[in-house]
């Protein structure tokens, strides 16, 4: 619960960007509200068809979602970052971490797009928060390090035909996103993609697509055999197919 008003007092506070701007974005803080854009979309248009279909049916009912959890590339980390730019100053990249009492964080431009927060945590441990934006591709990547060691990153790729590809450790999904609007998508989660750090699925450098966009298909979404959840969205309907939070297994098919 914390943590969830946290995540809201951050967004009350990040920058109001208006409505959709087209094109591919042209900062790390435009890539960072399309990809929130995008993501909140996906969240919204399952929550609300999965709601009515849940309506008059119990937890445990072969057709009830009500146990599915589907938080895509949600993080409140990187939420902290989401107004970084090439114009932004230290004092406005580290904002919200002085309102949340961080007293020594610091902001370092390594290279034009290129972004580096750093401050110590409770544990008194070195946290890293490194922020890369592609001016060529539009594509984002956030990572973020506790003691040199790599504790999540969200990778945002948007590629032809309105389409976006995003990646974490544990989530993958394909977007298609036009004019503002959620066109369809296909999105995989598999074990520990919720909760904890647990190991690392996906690798950020053997797997990552920041600079690397090959091959970004359904068929790479879809490619480990470890995946608990399947969420797919198209013209007709929504699919969810997987394992809900009691264990349960669930394939359900929702008509638009």
């Amino acid at each position: 619960m914390k943590k969830m008003l946290a995540l809201l007092l951050v967004f009350s506070l990040l920058p109001v960007f208006g409505a959709f701007a087209a094109g591919k974005p042209d900062s790390y803080a435009s890539a960072y509200q399309r990809h929130n854009d995008i993501t909140t979309a996906m969240l919204d248009t399952y929550n609300a068809l999965t709601e009515a279909h849940n309506e008059g049916l119990e937890y445990d009912d072969p057709d009830s979602l009500t146990m599915v959890l589907f938080l895509p590339f949600i993080s409140l980390d990187m939420a902290f970052t989401a107004s970084l730019d090439e114009n932004a100053d230290a004092a406005t990249a580290l904002a919200v971490f002085v309102i949340f009492g961080v007293t020594d964080a610091t902001f370092t431009r390594q290279a034009p797009h290129d972004y580096l927060i750093t401050y110590t945590n409770q544990d008194e441990l070195l946290v890293e928060m490194h922020c890369e934006f592609s001016p060529a591709s539009g594509a984002l990547r956030f990572s973020q390090f506790t003691d040199g060691i790599l504790k999540q990153f969200q990778e945002f790729v948007p590629l032809d035909g309105n389409r976006y590809a995003f990646q974490n450790k544990h989530q993958r999904a394909l977007v298609t996103y036009e004019d503002g609007h959620l066109i369809d998508f296909v999105y995989s989660g598999i074990a520990q993609s919720l909760f904890g750090d647990g190991e690392t699925a996906y690798d950020m450098e053997r797997d990552g697509i920041y600079q690397d966009v090959s091959g970004l298909d359904e068929a790479w979404v879809m490619e480990r055999d470890d995946i608990q959840l399947v969420i797919q969205l198209d013209g007709s309907a929504l699919t969810v197919e997987g394992v809900d939070f009691l264990g349960i297994e669930r394939e359900v098919v929702i008509s638009r």
